[in-house]
């Protein structure tokens, strides 16, 4: 009787430290929903458009929120848009009938920017003539054996992967999993010292990730991760 909806990134919890978790509970999240009758709202403005290796995150789990949160990618970055998605049962109770104003106000002045729509439309027809999902499937492979590589790697707790996103937890004790002192701020060392060798990167704390654009060339992949390797080496010594 208290809930209302839950709100998830589905797939992987960007801002915690790109944790990824199974399809199987996100599946598990839409039944659970179901019976109580509470909404699903998926943030898919890290993750949509491609970055988890589907067009949006929640085909993992073959499931369809109640709302979906767009952004990012939608544009390619190249302009500020993001938009709401919802169901036509959720749309239709904001309509607006002759015995009952129901009609959804709320609104923003800069909503529906023209030029940014005509960005959002022209991204949508490079992802299907330059059929971008398909030609990242191999380079996901790379992104997978350059990250299998750091493993081997003393100060590397834990490695992670969806689609184009690759997570690096560096950590004090391999076995143990025991954090480097928060005080060493290790994460913006490493950062600065790729920034140095032509790499712009942001940590999470100690979590390094790896957020390529989807159309990056095996070459530039390698070289990415050759530049962070290095700049943990460095960083560390």
């Amino acid at each position: 009787e208290e809930l209302a909806a839950v709100i998830v990134e589905p797939m992987n919890q960007a801002a915690a430290g790109m944790r990824i978790y199974p399809a199987g509970y996100l599946a598990k999240l839409r039944a659970a929903c179901d019976r109580n009758k509470v909404l699903l709202i998926a943030d898919e403005i890290a993750m949509g458009y491609g970055r988890s290796g589907k067009m949006f995150a929640c085909e993992h789990a073959g499931i369809a929120p109640d709302i979906l949160c767009l952004g990012k990618g939608m544009s390619a970055g190249y302009l500020p848009i993001s938009a709401t998605v919802v169901t036509e049962e959720i749309y239709s109770s904001f309509r607006d009938t002759p015995d009952a104003d129901r009609t959804f106000y709320h609104g923003h002045t800069f909503t529906g920017n023209p030029i940014a729509c005509a960005a959002a439309v022209e991204t949508l027809k490079v992802f299907e003539e330059e059929n971008v999902l398909g030609n990242m499937r191999p380079t996901m492979g790379v992104l997978a054996d350059e990250l299998a590589a750091f493993s081997e790697l003393d100060c590397v707790g834990d490695v992670r992967q969806i689609g184009m996103v690759g997570a690096i937890e560096l950590v004090a004790d391999k076995r143990e999993k025991t954090p480097f002192p928060s005080d060493m701020r290790l994460g913006r060392k490493i950062c600065i010292e790729a920034r140095r060798r032509g790499a712009l990167l942001r940590p999470l704390g100690d979590v390094l990730y790896l957020w390529p654009p989807l159309n990056i060339s095996n070459e530039q992949l390698r070289e990415l991760a050759g530049i962070l390797r290095k700049s943990i080496e460095t960083a560390l010594n």
